[in-house]
């Protein structure tokens, strides 16, 4: 995976933890420039970072790089499905049950 596609899932990860870049580079002790450059894939970071960042984003380091190991083989709908269950796992108990609810509705909606 590419720099700038690091990059946007790093933003994107930031954003859903609600972590502004100011936080980020608190949290790795590195300037907001830096985290700047990192989201929009014009730097990258070494490994020991990226174990970091994957920290303070609370995902893993393989789902961060985009290579989601148990799933490498999948196809695009299936990781468009890991991706959502990652992102449901950020919700509170309220929010899973309202989407659950919606998920029935359209299920229902689909089946009649």
């Amino acid at each position: 995976m590419d720099n700038k596609t690091i990059g946007k899932r790093i933003k994107e990860l930031r954003l859903l933890n609600k972590l502004t870049q100011h936080d980020m580079a608190v949290e790795l002790d590195v300037t907001e420039k830096y985290i700047s450059n990192i989201e929009t894939g014009s730097a990258s970071c070494g490994f020991p970072k990226m174990v970091q960042l994957a920290n303070v984003l609370n995902c893993s380091l393989d789902y961060l790089l985009g290579e989601n190991l148990a799933y490498n083989n999948q196809t695009d709908k299936n990781v468009e499905l890991n991706d959502l269950t990652y992102k449901l796992k950020l919700l509170n108990a309220n929010q899973i049950e309202h989407i659950s609810d919606m998920i029935n509705s359209l299920i229902t909606r689909n089946i009649k």
